[in-house]
């Protein structure tokens, strides 16, 4: 230290390797990855001042744009800021595996993207992307203009993990999200934890969640209210190719366009397996108590805890066949 109190070496040893620095009681280990910043309208840099000094210097006008500097499994993370805007078109985002994209703020303060065109989608087509607390206007911004985008979201990739994201999937009767996500038999260790879907009752989407060979698909404490054109189709589908060892869990799933029955389907003949647990189902026919349907030839999936509502909203019935056996006495 010199007389005027400065440092005269630094407090830690530089170190212009990715090796990390000894510091004698442990060992400082860099990240890997690069960290960027996005902040903008999608082709321009907002103006905002921001602390420290130079890091408005380092900011990026979008995600897409910030995707072109990952590279794949190094950890790279983009941090997008408050109040980020980002319309988005066909292969909207040239995903690079092992990226995380996390988004800053709470409620609409959150990064916003909007699709904008019927070809408008975001391809989960590498390995290990996180993508976070953003919101994705998937049924394009609210308006007078009808809007049906096809296919917003399509995982073929194993590893994904999204959570704490708001998707708007429907607005009215021509403006939503028509497949709003779908897998392929590749997708598999899919994670899709607390986040909201939000569809219009009128806004009749012809799949949701559309599972094709998911295995070990992880879809737990999201909430999901949205209308189907088909009443037995399910918010939550399984088709084409057996999804094993799934967990679907701790959901608050609505099916809420007219006529609408169903929350959770396999009733394709797959031998789909793994555990459905403590759900809560609301359909919108009185009538009907076939909130989860898993009559399939070969499902084997355990039903455990989850509970169904009508569309009166009277007393919730445990979904289920209640079991022949009789629990044994304690002496």
């Amino acid at each position: 230290m010199t007389m005027d109190g400065t440092h005269d070496v630094p407090l830690l040893a530089l170190n212009l390797l990715p090796a990390g620095a000894d510091l004698g009681s442990s060992m400082l280990v860099p990240p890997g990855g690069n960290v960027f910043f996005v902040r903008g309208n999608g082709t321009t840099v907002t103006g905002y001042d921001y602390d420290p000094p130079g890091l408005a210097d380092r900011l990026i006008a979008s995600v897409a744009k910030a995707l072109t500097y990952c590279v794949a499994s190094r950890g790279d993370l983009i941090m997008v800021l408050e109040g980020h805007t980002e319309n988005l078109g066909a292969a909207a985002w040239p995903l690079v595996a092992g990226v995380k994209i996390r988004g800053r703020g709470t409620g609409i303060n959150r990064p916003t993207f909007t699709f904008t065109a019927a070809g408008s989608t975001v391809l989960l087509s590498k390995a290990n992307v996180v993508i976070e607390n953003c919101r994705f206007l998937c049924a394009g911004p609210a308006g007078t203009t009808a809007l049906s985008v096809a296919a917003p979201f399509t995982c073929s990739a194993a590893g994904n993990y999204l959570a704490r994201n708001y998707f708007q999937v429907g607005i009215d009767a021509d403006q939503l999200a028509t497949a709003f996500f779908t897998t392929t038999a590749a997708g598999d260790d899919l994670t899709i934890i607390g986040n909201e879907v939000d569809g219009a009752a009128n806004s009749a989407m012809t799949t949701c969640f559309n599972f094709v060979g998911a295995d070990r698909l992880k879809f737990v404490y999201n909430t999901v209210r949205g209308g189907l054109a088909t009443d037995t189709d399910g918010l939550l589908a399984f088709t084409t190719t057996a999804s094993t060892d799934v967990l679907i869990a701790s959901n608050l799933l609505h099916a809420r366009s007219t006529g609408n029955t169903v929350c959770i389907q396999m009733a394709a003949n797959l031998v789909n397996t793994g555990w459905i647990v403590n759900n809560f189902c609301r359909n919108v026919v009185d009538a009907s108590v076939a909130w989860i349907i898993t009559t399939g030839t070969g499902v084997n999936v355990q039903l455990q805890g989850n509970f169904g509502i009508n569309n009166a909203n009277e007393a919730g019935l445990a979904i289920g066949t209640a079991s022949a056996c009789t629990r044994a006495r304690g002496r």
